[in-house]
């Protein structure tokens, strides 16, 4: 048994070198990449603080959305549950009867 484990661990060792260097690859790729974007995005003018507080207002307005939306539609949905989900359980009930 011992020797199995060794022979695998042999085995698997390139493997694991060849994950961990295309990992350090795809590392670098994106670095490069986001470098390039960022020197993109300096040449026109657009920084960096004002495009993070552009997109938290812009998360925050979604959210507020949906928030509205659910203050909204929320009493409907209670109020035809209150029909609605008498009805279905009857069905349901006379499903399992009929069986």
């Amino acid at each position: 048994m011992e020797d199995n484990r060794s022979n695998n661990n042999v085995k698997n060792g390139p493997r694991r070198r060849f994950r961990v260097q295309d990992l350090l690859s795809q590392t670098i790729r994106i670095i490069v990449i986001c470098l390039l974007v960022g020197l993109f995005l300096s040449w026109l003018d657009i920084q960096t603080l004002t495009t993070l507080k552009a997109l938290s207002e812009f998360f925050h307005r979604i959210v507020d959305l949906v928030v509205k939306a659910v203050d909204w539609g929320l009493p409907y949905v209670l109020m035809g549950a209150i029909i609605v989900v008498p009805v279905v359980l009857i069905r349901f009930a006379l499903r399992f009867l009929k069986r």
